[in-house]
């Protein structure tokens, strides 16, 4: 009976452990990086074959990271933009291409990477509204 409350009474410690001390270690941690290094980290997730995302979302939050600490990173604009296209979120791609340009008008790739994709959602309306019969 002892040794039973004593293991529970352990696994509480190692429990409270896991859930108090080591989200603050890497708080304390995160909290030590620029905009710089939060970009890179999301760089880090653009893979080499072609520019795709390995993990979007991670992406996504690491320059959310960036963005907060340097609200006038236009490359975290653009590279957010990717991410979020990544994801089928459009709207949200073209919001942030909107501002890495406004932040940035000589941005090309920002321009190129808008243009196409508002091409693409053209093409896309354009397709379904060809596919779609109007009722007699």
């Amino acid at each position: 009976m002892r040794k039973t409350i004593h293991l529970r009474g352990m696994f509480v410690v190692v429990f409270l452990f896991f859930i108090y001390l080591l989200p603050t270690q890497s708080f304390a941690e995160n909290s030590k990086l620029t905009a710089e290094d939060w970009f890179n980290k999301a760089k880090a997730l653009y893979g080499e074959d072609g520019g795709k995302f390995t993990d979007p979302i991670k992406a996504i939050e690491y320059l959310n990271n960036a963005i907060k600490l340097q609200p006038d990173y236009a490359r975290a604009y653009k590279m957010r933009g990717v991410a979020y296209g990544k994801l089928g979120q459009n709207q949200r791609a073209i919001e942030d291409y909107n501002e890495a340009i406004r932040l940035k008008p000589d941005n090309a790739e920002a321009y190129s990477n808008r243009g196409l994709l508002t091409t693409n959602l053209a093409r896309s309306n354009a397709q379904l509204m060809n596919t779609t019969k109007p009722s007699a």
